[in-house]
């Protein structure tokens, strides 16, 4: 059988997501099927690789020809975005030294805009609605383009088949949805600050914790805080690029918000160093700083 589900979305902050034409922005489906997948490895750290790649393959397709294309269609109807110029790194604003003239910007789509999702699968009702919980949790803890674990490129879900969405904003409501992935592999810390995962193990990233930081009252003074936290506690913890070595930072902090106003949502993912990759031994750990500089 088919099923479709429209979601309406918008996004939250500037997105840094350009065309063939690095001057325009464009949102494209193949970079949300992408993160829909890595979210998807990252939920489901209890798996064995070679299990993981075959539940991988089941979802989201393979070159093995018995396998075959992905039974999930992710479609953006085309729209022209309003374009603005933003600093990836505008706390540099704080800093004397930085001139005004010499802080960069970027093409980037204007927050505000609202855009469509179609999301198609063929196959079972059960399978459908595992591919609607991986989307809305891709959309909820990850942002999209340049920056998008920094806090940029993040969106929100506004409606989902013409109905009010309600984005989880609290713990109980996001271990809801992470059940939906990945079922009794996730709970609520004592304390109730955080969801932790259990049974995960592996040298890849999957999630470790999540966390909902204190309330801001504007996008840019958060998007400020998280730049600020990246100067001040930068590590190769908290991600590096060196020669042929890189590490995406397994820090990911995306943003959400509410008629309150905006939220960090920070994911902890396993940190996993290339094994020649010795510097880091001779660096502070700085990523519990980092986290709570802004949450």
């Amino acid at each position: 059988m088919r099923f479709q589900t429209i979601y309406e979305c918008s996004i939250i902050t500037p997105l840094f997501l350009v065309s063939a034409d690095p001057q325009q922005v464009e949102l494209r489906a193949p970079s949300f099927k992408g993160g829909i997948r890595f979210w998807w490895r990252a939920l489901n750290g209890n798996l064995g690789i070679k299990d993981m790649k075959k539940k991988e393959a089941e979802l989201f397709g393979a070159s093995n020809e018995a396998i075959g294309r992905s039974k999930l269609c992710l479609c953006i109807p085309a729209k022209q975005l309003e374009k603005i110029d933003y600093s990836p790194v505008p706390h540099w604003e704080d800093k004397p030294e930085k001139k005004s003239s010499r802080i960069p910007r970027l093409p980037a789509a204007e927050p505000e805009q609202r855009f469509q999702v179609l999301l198609t699968s063929t196959g079972d009702k059960t399978t459908h609605e595992k591919y609607q919980a991986i989307f809305e949790v891709a959309l909820l803890l990850g942002g999209f383009g340049k920056r998008s674990r920094r806090g940029f490129g993040s969106i929100e879900i506004i409606k989902r088949d013409g109905n009010e969405y309600n984005t989880p904003g609290n713990m109980k409501g996001l271990l809801n949805l992470l059940d939906k992935i990945n079922q009794g592999q996730f709970l609520i810390s004592e304390d109730e600050k955080r969801i932790v995962s259990k049974g995960f193990t592996g040298e890849y990233p999957y999630v470790k914790e999540i966390e909902i930081g204190r309330k801001y009252s504007d996008m840019h003074g958060l998007l400020k805080t998280i730049g600020h936290a990246t100067s001040d506690y930068i590590c190769d913890y908290l991600g590096y690029a060196k020669a042929k070595d890189r590490l995406a930072s397994p820090i990911y902090v995306s943003i959400i918000r509410n008629n309150e106003g905006y939220k960090p949502i920070i994911t902890t993912l396993n940190t996993c160093f290339n094994p020649r990759y010795l510097y880091h031994k001779d660096q502070p750990n700085n990523q519990q700083d980092f986290k709570g500089a802004i949450l």
